[in-house]
């Protein structure tokens, strides 16, 4: 039966990293971002005798996985074993070694695969080398966000566990910071727009009208934090004049009703961090533009200055509030490079109209650690640039996608047609603005990704490298 054992260096106690592996969210954060994922049933997580189901796609193909824990051992390790799924027979045991400040992950697996010595035959090289790239990316996202935790802690002077809300946790990137948050062991409350049964979701229904304007207050009492993200999805379906003013509405209007409440509340938060844009210096050439520019003109000027204005009662209530104002987020599964990889993979990759306008840009888990520092920094108030230190060109942009896919570039969209297929949308794409993110340089904020090309090799799973990290094969 061929092994795999993979070990690596952590930052943390070895008690710190079993408990990080048992709290919700921590399957999902070492789910590799090249695959689709969906957890049917935690069952009750790292518990003896608990069972995980959850679906894994393979192109068209849904597959289903229950895997059963068994030997845990707190502060020591834990192992889970297929009781249904792909292999033949499948056993993973995670230990941790060491004593005192840090210590060390060994994941040792032991499989045979789909049809026996047949399967081996035909696929065993090529399950060993994803197998391996799989156990590679999950030591080093296990590093990189004990790290960001630990950054978390330092920057808020305290390990005391927070009641955090979070609104739009089910989105894009709020799924990506929920689940950060859970695995450090914080309360995440969720703000959702219908009333639930569920633990943890509070209402929040901006809007007009008897299905409007309606919040639940009293669990938003004494939380520490709360972080607004919120809105009608800017990627998808061309923009309308009705869509443009949904997402105009649910961001305005969602942020003027949470600013409202927490200005209202007896025991407020610290910290209101609201998600907010680039677009609000509007098209702007080859001008360097940090936090004290102006804000420019058109929609998505207009958007975000209405939008930030929207947060101005919990500021007056002296609630720190802060507004993030993000570039395009890159991850695998949403946003900008959800919508190009897909085309740029099938050789069908082009450059948005003259490809001479600027994009600012920031990698997924870049813009978690930066959330997380806006929560956690008491000097962060007011706008912040969250984009990487590199803006590059749309053209440079294309070209490095299709260089990290190694696929090539088929030609050059013009303007009018992404305005056709887009309607208003066509103006992020093709307006030029080029940030600069001063206020997260002025508090010694780290990038992980500060290039596009290493971020978009982290994203996509095409570089997995981590910190120590030894592979060993053997039967």
């Amino acid at each position: 039966m061929p092994t795999l054992t993979v070990r690596s260096p952590l930052p943390v106690p070895r008690e710190e990293a079993f408990a990080w592996h048992t709290r919700p969210g921590a399957f999902e954060r070492l789910a590799p971002p090249w695959t689709r994922l969906h957890v049917v049933d935690p069952g009750a997580g790292v518990a003896e005798g608990s069972q995980l189901t959850f679906d894994a796609w393979r192109g068209p193909l849904r597959i289903r996985w229950v895997a059963h824990h068994f030997d845990v051992r707190p502060g020591v390790g834990f192992s889970d074993s297929q009781v249904r799924g792909p292999m033949r027979r499948w056993t993973h045991v995670h230990t941790f070694e060491g004593e005192g400040p840090t210590c060390r992950l060994v994941d040792e697996v032991r499989f045979d695969p789909p049809l026996g010595r047949v399967g081996g035959a035909l696929a065993g090289g090529r399950l060993r080398t994803e197998l391996e790239r799989l156990f590679r990316f999950r030591h080093a996202r296990l590093q990189a966000d004990l790290r960001r935790l630990r950054a978390f802690d330092t920057l808020r002077k305290s390990t005391r566990p927070l009641r955090i809300a979070v609104s739009g946790a089910s989105g894009f990137l709020g799924a990506a910071l929920h689940t950060v948050l859970s695995t450090g062991g914080h309360s995440v409350v969720r703000l959702v727009r219908h009333r639930s049964e569920t633990p943890g979701e509070v209402l929040i229904a901006p809007g007009a009208g008897s299905r409007g304007g309606q919040i639940d207050l009293e669990p938003l009492e004494g939380l520490d934090v709360i972080v607004h993200l919120a809105g009608e999805p800017v990627s998808g379906r061309r923009w309308t004049k009705e869509r443009m003013s949904r997402v105009r509405d649910s961001r305005v209007e969602s942020t003027r009703l949470l600013s409202l409440a927490v200005s209202q509340l007896r025991r407020p938060p610290a910290a209101l961090v609201v998600a907010s844009g680039v677009g609000y210096y509007g098209d702007r050439g080859d001008e360097l533009l940090s936090e004290d520019a102006g804000v420019g003109s058109g929609f998505f000027a207009e958007l975000t200055r209405d939008w930030e204005a929207a947060a101005e009662p919990a500021r007056m209530a002296g609630v720190r509030t802060s507004h993030l104002r993000f570039g395009a987020v890159l991850g695998a599964s949403g946003g900008l490079l959800g919508m190009l990889k897909p085309w740029h993979a099938l050789g069908l990759g082009m450059i948005a109209g003259p490809g001479t306008q600027w994009w600012s840009w920031i990698g997924l888990d870049d813009a978690i650690s930066a959330l997380m520092h806006a929560a956690a920094d008491p000097s962060v108030a007011g706008p912040v640039n969250v984009v990487s230190p590199q803006a590059v060109t749309a053209q440079e942009f294309g070209a490095t996608l299709a260089r990290v896919l190694d696929r090539p570039l088929l030609a050059r969209a013009p303007a009018w047609l992404i305005r056709l297929a887009a309607g208003g949308a066509a103006d992020w794409a093709l307006s030029s603005v080029r940030t600069v993110p001063a206020a997260l340089r002025a508090r010694g904020f780290e990038w992980a990704t500060p290039t596009l090309d290493a971020a978009l090799r982290w994203e996509l799973g095409l570089s997995t490298a981590g910190d120590g990290v030894s592979v060993v094969w053997s039967r």
